[in-house]
């Protein structure tokens, strides 16, 4: 999904990039994404010594001591491709650049330091850091480019409480204990971003993308009534938003589709399907 996303993302940057902002577009997707990100991560560490038991075999048991430090890594590395995306889009390779080494060269040296004392999560901590590391640099030189109006301090804060959950995984506490725990920091980082939750596109309206002219390719005019219903409720859904749709119809040989309505029960059935045609294809 990161790596879809961070694709699609640099596409939308490069067309569509605005160093004011003006109407919150690169705002509203860092703040959706960050959001969906840090709860997603903070659900997986509450459940990850339990989803261990059924994913991992015995042997690789011991592997959900570092789950929690690699999907916070994954998480600062999602949003260092977004950030990256901006980049991008004002042909700055130079900074992208040196974030990934300076990046590199953290991870090596803190593996270096690390693994020796406290093996493999060693290695984990070292990714999270440097992954830290890249996201901190990009932000910081972003703003000479644009400036994200985002509450920083709070996604600080609900940074640290990841941390703090994957620390307090590996203390030896009874499981009831344990998971109460890792629910109250879950719910603390999930309130932090109510405001963002219902401010997502599937409960507002705020953060959505652009107008576009957009084309919903299909075979309208074929034998099935079920495809014009559904392609006539997503024009009408879309124009509705603000969008300039159009119908495209793909035409497929078929020898069910030529055959005419020689029926007068035919005919009449037809009628209603042939005016939503024309309102549909605009003919």
């Amino acid at each position: 999904f990161q790596t879809i996303f961070n694709q699609a993302w640099t596409l939308s940057a490069v067309k569509d990039f605005d160093s004011e902002d003006k109407d919150g577009f690169f705002t509203n997707t860092y703040k959706a994404y960050n959001c969906m990100l840090v709860v997603a991560c903070s659900a997986i560490i509450v459940f990850d010594k339990f989803l261990a038991e059924f994913l991992y075999a015995k042997d690789f048991f011991i592997a959900w001591m570092y789950v929690p430090w690699l999907t916070i890594a994954i998480l600062f590395g999602a949003l260092s491709g977004y950030i990256g995306g901006l980049f991008a889009a004002v042909k700055d390779s130079k900074i992208f650049a040196k974030s990934t080494v300076y990046g590199a060269v953290t991870n090596i040296v803190l593996n270096l330091i690390f693994t020796p004392v406290i093996g493999a999560m060693g290695a984990a901590i070292a990714t999270t850091v440097s992954y830290m590391e890249v996201w901190l640099f990009r932000y910081w030189h972003l703003k000479k480019y644009m400036f994200i109006r985002i509450n920083l301090i709070r996604d600080i804060f609900s940074y640290v409480l990841l941390i703090i959950q994957s620390v307090v995984l590996l203390f030896d506490f009874s499981n009831i204990l344990l998971y109460l725990i890792e629910l109250i920091l879950f719910l603390s980082i999930t309130v932090l971003y109510l405001k963002d939750i219902y401010k997502m596109p599937y409960c507002g309206k705020v953060g959505r993308i652009k107008n576009m002219k957009i084309g919903i390719i299909t075979w309208f005019t074929g034998p099935n009534y079920g495809t014009n219903l559904q392609a006539i409720a997503l024009q009408y859904y879309l124009r509705k938003e603000g969008h300039e749709v159009e119908i495209i119809n793909y035409e497929v040989s078929s020898s069910k589709s030529k055959k005419e309505y020689k029926s007068i029960f035919k005919k009449i059935a037809y009628q209603p399907r042939k005016y939503a045609i024309k309102y549909a294809l605009n003919k």
